[in-house]
């Protein structure tokens, strides 16, 4: 399952900037363990956040309002649009994906063996 984010960040030397990225989760339900892993992040454009923040509308409603398209989020996605085409929403979350299942496609004995990346946690007992 994916969630999108946006983080503000601010500066003196610029006005607000918020990045975007998606978030990806994987857990193997016989174990619990976990590997969790993100797209790439980007700048958000001021005139869409404007919409997102002021207009209280959620990112693909904006994105088919501007491109004038249909369902703009199961195809090229904002990612796409706002690269000209360069990156499509599908490439970006791929690296998440395996990036969130790298503790379950590497070597668990010898890469993973931090407390942070085994779940359920020997502290948690």
């Amino acid at each position: 399952r994916s969630s999108p984010s946006f983080t503000l960040s601010s500066s003196s030397a610029a006005s607000d900037v918020y990045k975007r990225q998606g978030w990806m989760c994987v857990v193997e339900r016989s174990t619990m363990r976990s590997g969790v892993g993100s797209s790439a992040r980007y700048e958000m454009s001021q005139k869409i956040m404007r919409k997102i923040i002021d207009e209280k509308k959620e990112l693909a409603e904006i994105m088919d309002e501007l491109t004038g398209l249909s369902d703009v989020r199961s195809t090229a996605g904002a990612m796409g649009i706002l690269t000209g085409g360069h990156l499509q929403r599908k490439e970006a979350y791929n690296h998440g994906l395996v990036f969130a299942l790298a503790p379950f496609l590497s070597d668990k004995d010898k890469y993973w063996d931090c407390l942070l990346y085994t779940s359920p946690s020997p502290r948690d007992s």
